[in-house]
């Protein structure tokens, strides 16, 4: 599920246990709390309220199921410009009352308009699970599984201007699979196990060229950008320490922050000023709070 909270200046209030995504889209200041990847039965995609948060709209729906025999879920939901994202999950069973009754399962990924929603466009459905739904500009990264029950995903890629699923997977395209991006930037994991050993995270232009190195650690996580500057975490395999960078095309990443003692990071999120982190650790919840 996510919140979006509209204004059009000053901050925007933040809950500690949430994942926030902050994105500025026209006048719209909004901040998305979506889930950890976790299929959620809702009727509703999309919500806006006030800044006080306590008076929630829906204005991004799902159909209500006609019958027992349908079931409709929602994962990963993203705003991105006028536009919301999600994977979808429509199961159909003949025979709602068994104890373990037997679903069929169609997965899809989906957009409509949050200013004017309208029925929404089935980017790419299949049969096989999907999941980490990430949009970069004109392309959808999203990891479909390769048999039932595999347990095993590889990385699609998806042309948002009606040019379906590329051929080549990121892992083909790119050396690795994409974790974060926008229209000018993919940032790509690579882990190699074999010589050169170059694994780590490589910012690259959206077609893969003009590769540019950031981390010897392909595990960083939790990217989210303000403007020009991007801002990610890198756990430290050597402590329990979490270093808090910021980042903008060429110039070299800069540590910005540390997040000391063992910690579950939930989510980065920014102000022009300052950079927030809502963490778990010593079984509490906080927002930490970071100069630019």
């Amino acid at each position: 599920m996510l919140n979006v909270i509209r204004g059009v200046g000053g901050e925007v209030p933040r809950r500690p246990d949430s994942k926030w995504l902050r994105r500025e889209c026209g006048r719209l200041s909004s901040v998305a709390c979506q889930g950890s990847g976790k299929w959620e039965a809702h009727t509703a995609v999309l919500f806006a309220t006030d800044r006080s948060v306590q008076d929630p709209q829906v204005i991004v729906s799902l159909p209500a199921p006609d019958s027992i025999e349908w079931q409709y879920e929602v994962a990963d939901v993203q705003v991105v410009g006028d536009d919301v994202y999600w994977l979808a999950r429509d199961k159909h069973t003949d025979r709602p009352s068994d104890l373990l009754p037997k679903w069929d399962t169609t997965y899809a990924v989906r957009r409509t308009s949050w200013k004017a929603p309208a029925q929404p466009e089935e980017v790419y459905s299949t049969e096989s699970d999907l999941k980490s739904l990430i949009i970069a500009g004109n392309l959808a990264f999203v990891k479909e599984e390769l048999d039932a029950d595999s347990h095993e995903y590889q990385q699609r890629i998806i042309g948002l201007k009606n040019e379906g699923v590329l051929e080549q997977s990121s892992e083909e395209k790119l050396g690795g699979d994409v974790v974060a991006g926008d229209e000018s930037s993919l940032f790509v994991a690579k882990v190699q196990l074999e010589p050169p050993y170059d694994s780590g995270v490589f910012r690259v232009s959206p077609d893969g060229g003009e590769p540019t190195k950031l981390t010897t650690n392909p595990f960083v996580s939790d990217f989210t950008a303000n403007g020009d500057t991007w801002f990610f975490t890198e756990a430290q395999a050597s402590s329990d320490a979490t270093l808090v960078f910021s980042y903008r095309v060429g110039e070299a990443p800069r540590q910005i922050g540390c997040i000391a003692s063992r910690a579950t990071v939930h989510a980065l999120a920014s102000s022009t000023t300052e950079v927030y982190a809502g963490v778990f650790r010593d079984n509490a919840t906080t927002v930490l709070r970071f100069d630019r």
